[in-house]
């Protein structure tokens, strides 16, 4: 024999809206309705066509962009910061390619930097005596030496000049004649220059 109770409840269900019986199983509240009414709830809405009781969850799809933001920008920032580097390198290399002058300036900077680090190694700059080829020996504290690449070489390919009492030092390149004093191109470059 049929339940009336359960009968009438049924009855009151069907009548009520689909949105209506989708927040009844969406309430956070569920002491109102028992499991008998839950399961009829999900009965009429399967009957009604609609096979998920609950609307999907906004989180997800955010959270998957999110992943996949964060993953392309992992992949893409190291790359272009490489990129950039190697553009800036290749500026440098085009601009000391067309200037000897300015290759010769940016060597004497890494000349003086190096004999900067000597210096406080060893207390003294290296001696006129032992030249610029200090600088690439391996010592105890570089292994490397002091410079990873060495070219005694201007950017006219003349050797450069180096002398030192072990307290002050000077690099002079003697510009495009190789000859000291002169002026545009044959104008001598030294490590002493204000520029």
């Amino acid at each position: 024999m049929a339940d009336p109770l359960g009968t009438a409840m049924r009855q009151k269900l069907e009548r009520m809206s689909t949105p209506d019986l989708m927040q009844i199983l969406g309430a956070e509240d569920r002491t109102l309705w028992s499991e008998d009414d839950l399961r009829l709830v999900h009965e009429i809405l399967l009957q009604r066509g609609i096979t998920r009781s609950r609307p999907p969850e906004p989180e997800r799809a955010p959270l998957r962009l999110r992943v996949v933001v964060m993953i392309v920008t992992g992949l893409l920032l190291p790359a272009a910061m490489f990129a950039a580097d190697r553009l800036d390198r290749w500026r440098s290399n085009a601009r000391f390619a067309n200037s000897p002058r300015a290759r010769t300036k940016a060597d004497m900077e890494r000349y003086e930097t190096a004999l900067e680090h000597y210096r406080l190694d060893h207390g003294r700059f290296p001696t006129t005596a032992l030249g610029l080829e200090a600088l690439t020996k391996p010592t105890v504290r570089r292994p490397k030496g002091y410079l990873s690449l060495h070219h005694p070489y201007d950017g006219w390919r003349t050797l450069y000049e180096y002398t030192s009492d072990g307290r002050t030092f000077l690099i002079i390149s003697y510009g495009s004649d190789g000859i000291p004093g002169g002026e545009g191109e044959d104008a001598d470059v030294r490590s002493d220059d204000p520029e």
